[in-house]
């Protein structure tokens, strides 16, 4: 077999089937396999394209381009530790970048292709055809233009290595990454910005491992597929009704983005779920569908009673370190908010929010009225 065709099958039938386990309620976890085999364990979520466009809109209007640079900071942050949590090899930069593009391809675009590679240079062309949020708003800052630069910067070991965005046709966009001043010679388009890696907690995977034993009738999202509430095919997970595409990512993104844009996260959640609230509030219960759709999403294990006064609990929530706890959590607070403001209630307040450990989980609690 030939090393290219090999690198393929071992993406679609080794890597991928293993990235994510979503027959687990409240968790997307799996176990990302290299050439090396060395394996890492990994915490994700999906979260709606809708909303990083949505974000991005409120981030430019209020903060303009320097807002803008922030975000794409904090996407380039990400992919940094999108590589070292994966054990992104920077001995072989090629076989590295062969082994993510059909990582990224299979979970984020129609069709990825590396059109340049120069090792020497650090230069690296990738072709796109329907790239998630690119497609829908010619951005995608943080991801995936930010985190492109972050991934190519470790491969490199580089921290000065950069990212730019190029629209060849409606849905065609290349990204170009490379130090600076080959960016600058190619009139290219690009924030720099000065990477700051951050450290792993160690506890990581205790944290975000589901428990051994599941009860109380939560649901994965394996089982919202089986009833035909979300389509999944080739990476793409899309929910129904409303059609709108899930973008997944590792949790540290949600945690990065939260602590750099706090409100305008809350506002872009609401917005988002209000929208998904309304076009499925023929369904019954919000309460019952806003804890199946975040459980599903792999948000943890969701309960949410009914009630003028509703309370939220949220166990075993995405953690991205032991300090967590002391996050605000202004996701899941508008995404909360959102899916009941969608149903046609007036627009819920947040009266407490309470976070707490309990057996190496983080549980979250909030009260609304």
């Amino acid at each position: 077999m030939a090393f290219d065709a090999l690198k393929k099958f071992f993406a679609e039938k080794i890597l991928l089937p293993r990235v994510f386990r979503m027959d687990v309620p409240g968790y997307i976890v799996g176990k990302f396999y290299t050439f090396e085999g060395q394996s890492a364990f990994v915490r994700s979520i999906f979260m709606p394209e809708h909303f990083f466009t949505c974000l991005e809109t409120r981030i430019e209007k209020k903060l303009g381009k320097n807002g803008l640079k922030r975000l794409y900071c904090v996407g380039k942050k990400f992919g940094w530790r999108f590589s070292e949590l994966h054990h992104l090899s920077t001995k072989n930069v090629r076989n590295s970048v062969d082994l993510t593009a059909n990582f990224l391809e299979t979970l984020y675009a129609e069709k990825l292709s590396v059109n340049e590679v120069d090792v020497q240079k650090k230069w690296i062309q990738l072709e796109t055809i329907e790239l998630a949020i690119t497609r829908v708003n010619n951005g995608g800052y943080a991801l995936p233009i930010g985190a492109w630069a972050g991934v190519w910067a470790f491969l490199n070991r580089d921290l000065k290595l950069e990212c730019a965005l190029e629209k060849r046709k409606s849905s065609v966009h290349v990204l170009s990454a490379g130090p600076r001043e080959l960016l600058k010679k190619s009139k290219k388009s690009f924030f720099e910005c000065d990477l700051q890696p951050k450290a792993f907690s160690r506890n990581y995977a205790t944290l975000n491992t589901p428990p051994t034993q599941i009860t109380g009738g939560y649901v994965s999202l394996n089982s919202l597929l089986d009833s035909n509430f979300f389509n999944y095919e080739a990476g793409k997970l899309e929910l129904k009704t409303p059609r709108e595409r899930f973008v997944s990512t590792e949790v540290s993104l949600l945690y990065w983005l939260e602590e750099e844009f706090g409100d305008l996260v809350e506002e872009a959640a609401f917005e988002c779920f209000s929208e998904i609230g309304k076009a499925n509030k023929s369904n019954g219960s919000a309460s019952l569908f806003l804890a199946h759709l975040l459980t599903a999403l792999g948000f943890g294990l969701v309960d949410a009673s009914e009630g003028r006064n509703k309370n939220v609990a949220l166990k075993g929530f995405p953690c991205l370190d032991e300090k967590s706890n002391v996050c605000k959590q202004r996701f899941v607070q508008g995404a909360t908010k959102g899916i009941y403001a969608g149903f046609g209630g007036s627009k819920a307040k947040l009266k407490k929010i309470s976070t707490m450990f309990i057996d190496n989980k983080l549980a979250i609690n909030l009260k609304l009225g």
